[in-house]
């Protein structure tokens, strides 16, 4: 579930919904960069994807990445482009948490493209097939 909160996007895991700002107060794509963001962090929860990270030394690292990497997934699968200006300059601002965990654990960015993966299959399970129109005979 999603609602329309205050002017911060995040996830909150104990009453499991997504809180987000108003779509107005987003230039471009930047609202659905922000929504898929907080929808692989969704996508966490144990009755979907259950992965673990509380054992994770890198834990907050390791899960912005997933879910920043899903972004990219999902948006290319749908053919969107990123927003550019601030929304590139959010998506860079996550590097810095990234750059330590990944000089001391190379397996590291393997696990969260692999979990990445999976969050952007699932997220992108909810859409509606394309349906093929038939055509009736004359």
């Amino acid at each position: 579930m999603t609602r329309v909160a205050d002017n911060k996007a995040n996830y909150d895991p104990s009453m499991d919904i997504i809180n987000m700002p108003f779509r107005h107060q987003f230039d471009g794509s930047a609202y659905y960069e922000t929504l898929f963001h907080e929808m692989a962090h969704w996508a966490e929860h144990p009755d979907r994807l259950d992965w673990d990270r509380d054992d994770d030394q890198n834990s907050y690292a390791l899960g912005e990445l997933i879910a920043e990497m899903t972004v990219f997934f999902v948006f290319s699968e749908l053919g969107i482009s990123l927003a550019e200006g601030e929304g590139i300059a959010n998506h860079a601002a996550y590097v810095s948490n990234w750059l330590k965990p990944l000089k001391n654990d190379p397996s590291f960015i393997f696990r969260a493209s692999t979990q990445a993966s999976k969050a952007a299959d699932y997220l992108l399970s909810f859409r509606s097939s394309p349906v093929e129109s038939q055509l009736l005979p004359a």
